[in-house]
């Protein structure tokens, strides 16, 4: 079944969400990130929040999904054709890089968000 346009613009919004909230969640905590500071630098209205997301917790549950989706995809970046220890080194390479230390907003969710994750619910 094809969508329709109003179907994409809706996925799009959703992929928009998810990332801003995905930096802001590793940069300044789950706790601390408002729905208004979030949709403001989405580029959308904090009502709009609600077409998307059932609560904050759910967003956090689908963010740290999409989180791991966008770590994994990074760590992996090209190592396609690497296999074992050959692999593993490249990951560990791109894992403890100076550039994953300095800007954790761009990089793996546990470390940022441990701590949440322990004082979160269920």
């Amino acid at each position: 079944m094809k969508k329709n346009q109003k179907e994409i613009q809706k996925e799009i919004s959703k992929e928009r969400i998810l990332n801003v909230s995905s930096r802001l969640f590793k940069k300044q905590g789950f706790a601390v990130t408002g729905v208004d500071q979030l949709m403001a630098e989405a580029g959308m209205t904090a009502g709009g929040f609600y077409a998307h997301f059932k609560s904050k917790a759910d967003l956090f549950e689908q963010s740290l999904h999409h989180m791991f989706q966008q770590s994994r995809q990074l760590l992996l970046k090209e190592t396609e054709q690497l296999e074992g220890l050959e692999k593993v080194e490249a990951v560990l390479r791109r894992y403890c890089s100076q550039a994953h230390r300095d800007f954790p907003e761009k990089g793996c969710v546990l470390p940022a968000l441990a701590s949440e994750i322990l004082r979160g619910s269920e």
